[in-house]
């Protein structure tokens, strides 16, 4: 206002001195003077509100983080749906998640130990530090490790640790139990009992006219295994008794088909 006072008095002194305007002219010029003055000071106060509100709205998040605080802050959480995914956790560990697997990592991870908790079916390629130990709570048991590869499967129906590399402590009930490369430890909810046995061991599988996409889906989450095949015999029948380890029991069921088994490496094998 004061500045509109002191525009008003300077062109009203002017017009007095020079007495070059007209009284008409000199009122034009002075009332489209002051409509931009009135305009601008529309769009300083429109400028003063949106900062204004800009300010509370950042206030009222910064109250709202403070007070809700993420479950990052405490705990990580990796989940998959449909679809695989890699994680690495903060001390090298890799972990394959199968689909429909939940990961949780503690929020003291790496401290005095590195403890998760898993429930689905993963591979892990666990970092080695003997300082710290590995711990995975899985359901209603839990596996110990300071380094080694193995696949872990923790569902209702089906509790298996298949140990690829190194050493593993399986604790279930009162004794712990130890397995060394190429032994697998499962637990049998049916029959409420533990068994061990090689991975390389021979096992028995029966099929009958069940589709060769089925079998081979079966086979994988047996044996932890991608199995690669073409598309174009999915849908033919499979029927049998079979005897043998994986690459016997493919072999077998791949002959009426005339496919050959290769092995790419330890988690996948190509049959063409």
């Amino acid at each position: 206002m004061e500045k509109k006072h002191s525009a008003q008095r300077i062109w009203e002194s002017t017009e007095e001195e020079e007495n070059l305007l007209s009284g008409e002219v000199s009122d034009r010029m002075w009332t489209g003077i002051d409509r931009r003055y009135r305009k601008y000071k529309r769009q300083r106060a429109l400028k003063i509100s949106s900062v204004l509100i800009l300010i509370s709205i950042m206030g009222l998040l910064l109250m709202k983080w403070n007070l809700h605080p993420t479950a990052t802050e405490s705990t990580l959480v990796y989940q998959t749906g449909l679809e695989r995914d890699t994680v690495q956790l903060a001390d090298g560990t890799q972990v394959y998640l199968e689909a429909n697997s939940k990961l949780t990592v503690s929020a003291d991870f790496g401290q005095e130990m590195r403890k998760v908790t898993f429930d689905g079916l993963a591979y892990f390629d666990v970092a080695k530090d003997k300082g710290k130990p590995f711990v995975i709570d899985a359901i209603d048991f839990s596996v110990q490790v300071l380094g080694t590869q193995f696949h872990l499967s923790s569902r209702p129906f089906e509790q298996k640790v298949t140990l690829i590399e190194g050493k593993v402590k399986v604790e279930k009930g009162e004794q712990p139990q130890y397995l060394l490369a190429g032994e697998v430890w499962e637990y049998s909810s049916n029959e409420g009992e533990q068994r061990y046995h090689m991975a390389s061991s021979k096992q028995n599988f029966s099929f009958q006219e069940e589709e060769f996409g089925a079998v081979i889906a079966h086979l994988e989450k047996h044996y932890h295994t991608t199995i690669k095949y073409p598309q174009t015999f999915k849908s033919r029948k499979v029927s049998g008794a079979f005897n043998g380890d994986l690459k016997e029991i493919l072999k077998i069921i791949g002959f009426p088909f005339d496919l050959t088994v290769h092995r790419i490496n330890e988690h996948e094998i190509i049959m063409q």
